[in-house]
């Protein structure tokens, strides 16, 4: 069975739960994922041939169904017809495919912004467990408060792009804060305090966060056709990330392999393995940033490979890195 289906310590998501039933394994076979072929395994079956069809209809139906999918966008993601830009315009979804995935997006047009609705979900969901809301209700312990309780709390969103940086603020319900809030249990004065306040504004009350929306990853630079909704400093933390691996590719070829040995331990292109290495001839004064989680121009580990591919001049690179 493929070891990635198993979320260790999380919930499990809805891709995990379809990639669960679906998986062959169930009737007695075995998937080969580099033939995309399945065979007969030599395990027994656990579920039968019928029961096992009756479960692929189910999912395929929920796929395909339109009133399915309806129900997943209004019950189940956090911002659906709650989402606005600057402008006033909502936004809408629109879905692409990916390795047989479905991908489902936030947007507001052609030429618009596109977020991942999976992990902008996820990034709001985590900006009101760190909300402060001890003025509505004083030492309520909410580790029992759910998703769909924090959903309700959402009125409406609004994200405004200024370059890189995508600014959001959400406006809360404080009504049905203090009502989810009143219920539960209370806990000592000591407790670390949340990180971000909110902020009353005509009789309203709001959340304010930032976030950046990068396509890369310090694991998997080829990865293009995925957008990661980061903080800033998870952002800062990529390109630690990024740098810390160029040194380490740069230690194995000092201590003999040669490209294609490393390209196959790596399981890298060539060009990947050079955009990571080139990241060890950066100006000192950018690594000192970078270990100070510093990032004047908010540029993503693609834009921060670019910028070593491209500038070998240490104040070149200091001008494009703190224009």
């Amino acid at each position: 069975m493929d070891p990635a289906i198993f979320a260790v310590g999380e919930p499990f998501k809805k891709n995990t739960v379809q990639r669960m039933l679906t998986n062959p394994v169930y009737l007695g076979k075995i998937t080969h994922y580099a033939q995309n072929k399945i065979y007969n395994g030599v395990h027994k079956p656990i579920v039968s041939r019928e029961l096992w069809e009756q479960v692929q209809t189910v999912i395929r139906r929920r796929i395909h169904d339109s009133n399915a999918f309806c129900h997943y966008k209004f019950h189940k993601t956090v911002l659906a017809d709650k989402l606005y830009d600057d402008k006033g315009k909502k936004f809408r979804f629109t879905s692409s495919k990916n390795q047989h995935r479905k991908l489902l997006y936030y947007y507001n047009g052609v030429g618009g912004h596109y977020l991942p609705v999976e992990q902008l979900d996820n990034f709001v969901l985590g900006v009101l467990r760190q909300t402060d809301l001890e003025e509505l209700e004083p030492l309520a312990d909410r580790i029992g408060i759910t998703d769909k309780q924090m959903r309700s709390w959402i009125v409406k969103a609004t994200c405004q792009t200024a370059g890189k940086a995508h600014y959001l603020t959400i406006l809360l319900d404080e009504k049905q804060i203090k009502i989810d809030l009143i219920n539960c249990p209370k806990i000592t004065e000591t407790q670390e305090r949340k990180a971000l306040s909110v902020v009353r504004m005509a009789d309203n009350l709001y959340v304010h966060s930032t976030f950046m929306v990068d396509n890369v990853s310090s694991v998997k630079l080829q990865n293009g056709s995925a957008r990661n909704i980061l903080t800033v400093r998870q952002l800062n933390e990529s390109l630690v990330r990024g740098v810390a691996r160029g040194w380490q590719l740069k230690k194995r070829i000092e201590q003999g392999l040669n490209i294609r040995e490393l390209e196959q331990e790596q399981h890298m292109t060539k060009r990947t393995i050079m955009r990571y290495i080139n990241l060890c001839y950066l100006s000192p004064r950018i690594v000192a940033d970078i270990l100070e989680y510093k990032n004047p121009a908010n540029l993503t580990l693609r834009e921060f490979m670019n910028l070593a591919d491209s500038q070998m001049d240490f104040a070149e690179q200091e001008k494009v890195w703190s224009p």
